[in-house]
């Protein structure tokens, strides 16, 4: 356990799942259902102490953890709602139980590492009595909650809400920033939860989130990570397009976005391709990786299938810092500015012929030219994603 601190951890899994149209505490991820994903988060976080709260097909749960080391505790109110299921699971709680997380069942990808550095930060000397972790600017579950509310919480007798408790006491919070978007990615639909699937189809890749995450801590300058935005969006937009029509369906989204968004990275290095690709391999992001690596200069096979990395080469070429332009509009003011050195000259021509030999790729892919993406649909992306241009 870590230290001598009592920390319980409180799954919430009690309620009807009415929104998805399925049991979602036993919805499959992988090998593993979601109470049991969220269930060895806590546990690799050496927190032991592990309360489920169940209600709604208590039986088939009880069937589910039976083999882990956890506390089921049934609440037969939970037709009232969630906060009906925290105040059974804190009136459970002993009296040297210190503080207690909070999670919902269908948040159940957040990491070990973000559960031990909220611990760790509960027993700072500042002492804080509600701990939230933030990815993004933006906070998560599950909260850690200081147990000398507990008494505070079962006595309610309005049942607002968990919310509304927590609001109450918001000058005693604290926001501690993580690199984990899962305190974000609930499964609360359908949708979402075939969202969180492909995200661990491809366990190798960064979200969205992630990849602006690390592009704004890593890259300094404004003008550079809004020229990323840009690449990202648009390649993104091709890969949609490409999918739409059929075409080329093996094609990896995630690893496109993330090699566009952080394809300059590293801008200020002097090869600044391969040392953010070396950033990515650092983080087991190998696809990323390689198809940063590449983004300066590619070998084109015009007979072979399209690539991530040919995608996001061509997205880059077709931005001129954050506006969408033609090859021959970005490669003649290249031209213009390099003076006579003879092989600067010879490198961009390669690049030129690069990037015409996989826009006729993914023309034909079209069957339309590349002139259908327009600056409109780009905004639609970049909303899609949070980001102003």
């Amino acid at each position: 356990m870590l230290g001598s601190r009592k920390i319980a951890a409180v799954i919430l899994a009690a309620g009807y799942s009415s929104r998805m149209g399925a049991f979602k505490p036993l919805l499959r991820l992988g090998e593993y259902t979601a109470v049991e994903m969220a269930i060895n988060s806590f546990l690799k976080a050496d927190v032991i102490d592990i309360r489920v709260v169940a209600g709604y097909r208590v039986e088939d749960l009880l069937t589910a953890v039976k083999p882990l080391p956890v506390k089921v505790i049934f609440n037969p109110h939970f037709a009232r709602g969630m906060y009906s299921s925290v105040q059974v699971a804190v009136g459970s709680l002993e009296p040297e139980i210190e503080a207690f997380f909070i999670l919902p069942v269908d948040i159940p990808l957040v990491s070990a590492e973000t559960i031990r550095k909220m611990v760790e930060a509960f027993g700072k000397s500042y002492a804080p009595k509600i701990i939230y972790p933030v990815y993004n600017g933006r906070r998560g579950h599950p909260p850690l909650i200081w147990a000398g509310y507990k008494e505070e919480i079962i006595g309610e007798i309005q049942l607002e809400g968990l919310r509304s408790f927590l609001n109450k006491h918001e000058p005693h919070a604290f926001e501690l920033t993580v690199a984990d978007e899962a305190v974000l990615l609930e499964m609360d639909t359908l949708e979402e939860y075939r969202r969180l699937l492909r995200l661990l189809e491809h366990p190798l890749s960064l979200s969205v989130d992630e990849s602006l995450f690390l592009l704004e801590k890593l890259q300094p300058h404004e003008k550079v990570r809004r020229h990323c935005k840009v690449v990202a969006a648009l390649a993104c937009l091709v890969v949609r397009q490409l999918k739409n029509k059929g075409a080329h369906l093996e094609l990896n989204e995630d690893a496109v976005v993330t090699g566009a968004l952080l394809h300059d990275l590293a801008r200020e290095e002097k090869n600044h391709a391969l040392a953010a690709a070396e950033l990515l391999k650092k983080r087991g992001c190998t696809q990323a990786a390689e198809i940063i690596a590449s983004h300066m200069d590619i070998e084109v096979n015009p007979q072979a299938p399209l690539s991530e990395a040919e995608i996001v080469f061509l997205a880059d070429k077709m931005v001129q810092e954050e506006k969408l332009v033609s090859l021959e509009e970005r490669f003649a003011s290249r031209l213009a500015n390099i003076g006579g050195d003879p092989e600067v000259m010879a490198a961009v021509v390669r690049r030129l012929k690069q990037a015409r030999q996989i826009a006729k790729k993914v023309e034909r892919a079209l069957g339309e030219t590349l002139e259908m993406l327009k600056t409109e649909q780009l905004n639609h992306f970049l909303k899609e994603w949070r980001i102003t241009y």
